[in-house]
């Protein structure tokens, strides 16, 4: 295995970088017959080819090259010399190779943002046969310019059905009346969307070390400047009937039309500006869609894959699978995703007199979320997000647009509780000190009956008769009665009495102005069941039937699919197959809180979706049906897709980040959410606190309860005293 030390030849070996010059490294891709510069060498006399080889290289001065060559092409050890001394990297494809072989090296340079060029000198036959390759492989890239000579120009014709939008070639036809004639041919895309060419100039070879060049212009077009007008061309875009984004109107004959949504707006101002008109074509599956498992490609993104639509607008997140079939342009607008639930229900009365010793979890469902560590974390990663990809930030009026939105709704605070018994703790130590508060009196009123029992001299006689024939069943009951306001039956005259019931009035007074305080906030606002908030509080929710929902070939399904590990792989592995997928975000919100009758699954969905649509959709069916959990997750970019290689991304690029700048993406999207109708049951909802609701029954269940508890336990013990009784008097 050798590497070749002179321009001029070439070796065969296994595709491996060897160094020419120590600055400079010339790729050479397997051979697979023999030595080229053997068998050329006694065609080296085909000046005219040297020529023009040479003459290429330094006309089109490239940064990488591809020499796809024939073995008998006189022009192919001085094409490899030309690029050797302009110190340029080259790849040296025989003709009669692999396609395969030229496939790879194209696909290892295709993430280079310099342009590339590659040289094609091959029979019309075999130039034929790569262009198909690059179509049916779609290899097409802006940044990917071919040079093709040809004898003659019979192969024009069938080039250009060949050719798609994407691959840009410049002709070398050879005048077959004058060989030293060469006629100079550019492809371009014609307003009926079909691939032309176009004369841009002649090249003669002289006898001498000069050549007679006459071009209109450079050799291949300014793609920026000729994409800045289509000259009237019609575009396909694919697009779902997903409104605020983009809406759709459906005509009589069956066809659709756009109709209102932001990205109707962007297209509208893309076409406006760039001269160019759309008609919108729906997938038949219905879906975003992205590459699958067995390969085929879904939805929008497939249709642009296929070139069944030259771009796809539609609240389209980027994301890397559909990067490897499309290509996207930056992002235009920004948001995260959220978790839709339905809204949490009123929780039961019956034990709200033990709700005041509760451990409290309060949410105040508000404009803005409870501000917390990982949530200023993740608006500042949101933030640079938007700076580094469109540098422009929309976070103001992503704000803007949920306080206004959520303006339509009521607030609520929602008070939730973890366990309906309260803290046993305090309970515990409430009962330990009213049951130990009555036998310390009892023994304290016994120890001062003993010391004047003892020492006639004290005059205790008040004391003997307030105090003395009180029981310890009294002295205990008297403690309780305090705790509850009533009056203490028992009297001293002793100051250690005195003290001991100083201490124990102010003991009851705080624990009732306690109790009776927040008991009355209780009653009056209503509390409701734990909100799901985050993914650990959807995973918790599992355990009592929720399911996670998502919709069918979303960026969402992909992301969670493809987890294999973390919090996002646990939600997937709990999703349910036959109740956790939903086709349309309509259906996805009504199943939220709706379910047929043969399903058992009705509220116990959890929709996984972005913030702006869900909002928005939750507001037209009734904000108080929903509830949007606090913590936001997968900060996601909206891009416009476009044909992979598509050379008219760079100016759709210059377009958005020229909307985004101008605030006009931020005045679109406030456009529609001014058009959002208010649910019918929720017209007379205010944006304030919730007024203190009137004292009712159903507030008052749990004391009734208690009552109806204590007359049960009375009549049971009346019951056994009677028993008891007869026990006791009926004769042997």
């Amino acid at each position: 295995m050798k590497c070749f030390s002179a321009p001029c030849s070439v070796i065969p070996f296994d595709p491996l970088t060897c160094y020419v010059r120590p600055e400079r490294r010339v790729t050479v891709a397997r051979v697979l017959e023999g030595r080229v510069g053997d068998r050329v060498a006694s065609a080296e006399s085909g000046g005219r080819s040297v020529k023009l080889a040479e003459f290429l290289v330094k006309a089109i001065s490239p940064s990488y090259l591809y020499l796809v060559i024939d073995h008998e092409w006189p022009g192919s050890t001085a094409a490899v010399r030309e690029s050797w001394r302009a110190w340029v990297g080259t790849v040296v494809i025989p003709c009669h190779s692999k396609l395969d072989i030229l496939e790879a090296a194209l696909r290892a340079t295709n993430h280079l943002g310099t342009t590339r060029h590659a040289m094609l000198f091959c029979s019309s036959q075999r130039t034929l046969e790569i262009f198909k390759m690059v179509r049916e492989r779609s290899l097409e890239s802006s940044t990917l310019q071919w040079v093709v000579a040809l004898e003659g120009g019979d192969l024009m014709p069938a080039l250009g059905h060949v050719l798609r939008e994407g691959t840009q070639v410049t002709l070398f036809v050879r005048d077959l009346a004058d060989v030293r004639h060469h006629v100079v041919w550019s492809s371009y895309i014609d307003p009926s969307d079909t691939i032309q060419f176009e004369r841009r100039g002649a090249w003669r070879a002289e006898d001498e070390d000069q050549d007679d060049v006459s071009l209109d212009g450079w050799l291949f077009p300014d793609l920026n400047r000729f994409y800045q007008d289509f000259r009237g061309r019609q575009l396909v875009a694919a697009v779902l009937n997903n409104w605020p984004f983009f809406g759709l109107r459906y005509l009589p004959d069956g066809g659709a039309v756009a109709d209102s949504g932001l990205d109707v707006s962007v297209l509208d101002a893309l076409s406006s500006s760039l001269n160019f008109t759309y008609t919108v074509k729906e997938p038949s599956d219905g879906q975003w869609g992205g590459p699958q498992p067995d390969g085929a490609i879904t939805g929008i993104i497939g249709m642009v894959a296929s070139h069944q639509a030259h771009l796809a607008i539609n609240e389209i997140t980027i994301t890397a699978s559909r990067e490897r079939v499309v290509d996207f342009t930056l992002p235009y607008f920004l948001e995260s995703t959220i978790l839709v639930s339905r809204a949490p229900a009123p929780k039961s009365r019956a034990f709200a007199i033990f709700y005041p010793f509760s451990p409290l979890v309060g949410v105040l469902q508000a404009g803005l979320p409870v501000p917390s560590y990982t949530n200023r974390v993740k608006l500042q990663v949101f933030q640079e997000l938007a700076v580094n990809r469109t540098g422009h930030l929309q976070i103001k009026m992503l704000n803007a647009i949920k306080l206004q939105l959520q303006g339509m709704s009521q607030i609520q605070i929602h008070l939730n509780f973890r366990s309906p018994f309260g803290s046993w703790q305090i309970w515990g130590l409430l009962a330990a000190s009213t049951g130990l508060m009555g036998p310390i009196v009892w023994v304290v009123a016994a120890v001062l009956r003993s010391i004047s029992e003892h020492r006639d001299k004290l005059d205790l006689y008040s004391l003997k008769t307030k105090v003395a024939h009180i029981s310890l069943q009294e002295s205990a009951f008297n403690m309780y009665g305090s705790l509850l306001r009533q009056e203490n039956m028992i009297q001293v005259n002793r100051w250690s009495l005195r003290i001991l019931f100083f201490l124990w009035y102010i003991f009851c007074n705080i624990i009732y102005a306690i109790y009776s305080g927040t008991l009355t906030a209780y009653l009056a606002i209503p509390s409701f069941e734990q909100p799901i908030d985050s993914l650990n509080d959807l995973l918790e929710a599992t355990q009592d039937g929720y399911v996670p929902l998502f919709l069918v070939g979303s960026s969402n399904e992909f992301l969670f699919k493809a987890a294999s590990s973390g919090i996002f792989h646990q939600v997937w592995k709990a999703h349910d197959p036959s109740s956790s997928f939903s086709y349309t975000i309509d259906d996805a919100m009504d199943m939220i809180n709706y379910a047929p009758l043969w399903q058992v699954l009705e509220g116990k969905r959890v929709f996984v979706n972005a913030r702006l649509g869900s909002l928005i959709r939750a507001t037209i069916r009734g904000r108080h049906k929903f509830y949007l959990a606090r913590q936001t997750m997968y900060p996601q970019g909206y891009a416009i897709v476009c044909r992979s290689g598509a050379p008219y991304k760079r100016n759709f690029e210059k377009m958005l980040i020229r909307m985004t700048e101008l605030g006009l993406v931020d005045k679109w999207t406030q456009d529609q959410v001014t058009k959002v109708p208010r649910a019918s049951g929720s017209e007379g909802h205010k944006t304030r606190l919730r007024a203190p609701e009137a004292i009712t029954l159903h507030h008052l269940q749990g004391a009734f309860y208690i009552m109806s508890l204590g007359f049960l336990l009375a009549t049971m013990v009346l019951l056994g005293e009677i028993c008891g009784y007869n026990c006791l008097t009926c004769e042997p």
